[in-house]
Parts: structure tokens; C-alpha cells; sequence
């Protein structure tokens, strides 16, 4: 299960997160002007994971390294698409939902 909270609105993989979606929700709440806070959650089989944008993360000092090879890459490629800061852009965003999705043999619409 994947699921994305966009400043508390919440929607789940199965066809209710959709780029479109994202799009209003960001824009909705001042993409430009704003710290929007994200959080994507992924409960699957090895991958557990919560993974916030800097608007809305705390410090957890827990290094990539302790968490299991697959979690690793999913928290690299967040790193990579830079949402763990503050502000970020759309399509950063989209960009990583869709390679997680991908890599779930899912599909964002």
C-alpha cells in the first residue's frame, strides 16, 4: 500500500492518487509561496517506510544504512529527487511516485 498526505488530505494507491490530484492538492495550498508538507507512506511486503518532505519532517538521526536494502533504495531515490527539503518541485514529486510505483508493479495515473 502506498499512500500520500498532502497537508492532511490523504489518498490511497488505488486509483485515488493520480498526477492530476497532486496537482490540485499543491496548488491548492500555494506551491509557490508555501511549505507544504508531504508525507508517503509505503507498507509493502519489505518496505515500511514513511518518508516527509522538509516542511513537515522531523529528525529522526536514523542512518539509511539500519533500515533493509530495498527501504534503502526507495529513501535514496527520495534523497536523489531532493523532497526531504523544504521546497521542492511539482514534478520532482511526480518523478518519484512514479518510479515508486513502478518499482510495486504499480501505475500513476
Amino acid at each position: 500500500m502506498i499512500a500520500v498526505e498532502i497537508s492532511g488530505d490523504e489518498r490511497r494507491e488505488n486509483d485515488e492518487i493520480t498526477v492530476e490530484w497532486l496537482n490540485k492538492a499543491l496548488n491548492a495550498r500555494g506551491l509557490d509561496t508555501n511549505q507544504i508538507c508531504v508525507i508517503i507512506s509505503i507498507n509493502h511486503a519489505n518496505v515500511k517506510l514513511n518518508l516527509l518532505t522538509g516542511a513537515c519532517a522531523s529528525k529522526s538521526g536514523q542512518s539509511i544504512s539500519k533500515f533493509p536494502i530495498e527501504a534503502q533504495q526507495i529513501i535514496q531515490l527520495w534523497i536523489d529527487h531532493r523532497l526531504n527539503q523544504e521546497m521542492f518541485p511539482f514534478g520532482k514529486l511526480v518523478s518519484f511516485l512514479k518510479k515508486l510505483f513502478n518499482h510495486f508493479d504499480l501505475q500513476l495515473k
